[in-house]
């Protein structure tokens, strides 16, 4: 159900422009901007919306998340689906760690500062795997997959969460010693 408050920023939007059908994108949201805020709905949601303002209000941009790329919010993805999941992140990801770690956000995972058994996959590059920091020993003690980016844009092309241990970088580890698939 729309509540009121999105209904009354949709109300005060500016510009018509429904960049395309909602029926054409196989994702099940939408992202609507509007002034200064951007919310997800749901597909249904988003047409109710728009239903139910006048025929005068006007919506700024609405369209498959996939597809809205305005500059303003970074790099948007087609879905939340990592949403729920607990990650720990070593390396530096040649200098772009900040960068994933918000693209993470905006797939809906939560980052967890340290390894524990509750973490589901820790993210390393292969800087970090060689060297063997904190995170990848305490991934071995806990039996936690270590996956590279790869993984997440596997889940992300495919739009649904994979099972990390299919994109696991180790075999085996015996006590400190790593080795590469």
């Amino acid at each position: 159900m729309l509540g009121s408050a999105r209904r009354s920023l949709l109300a005060g939007v500016a510009v018509f422009n429904l960049v395309a059908p909602l029926n054409a994108y196989s994702s099940s949201f939408v992202q609507i901007s509007g002034g200064f805020s951007r919310f997800l709905l749901s597909r249904r949601d988003a047409l109710r919306a728009c239903r139910q303002v006048s025929p005068c209000v006007n919506i700024w941009r609405a369209c498959a998340v996939s597809a809205c790329d305005d500059g303003a919010g970074g790099d948007e993805r087609s879905s939340k689906a990592l949403a729920g999941s607990v990650y720990a992140i070593t390396g530096n990801f040649r200098q772009r760690r900040e960068e994933t770690i918000k693209q993470m956000e905006t797939l809906g995972c939560q980052l967890s500062p340290t390894v524990h058994k509750r973490v589901e996959f820790v993210l390393c590059d292969d800087d970090a795997l060689t060297s063997e920091t904190k995170h990848v020993r305490k991934a071995a003690k806990y039996k936690i997959p270590l996956v590279s980016i790869q993984y997440v844009e596997e889940c992300v092309q495919l739009g649904k969460k994979l099972r990390p241990e299919d994109f696991d970088k180790t075999r085996r580890i015996s006590g400190l010693q790593l080795e590469q698939e």
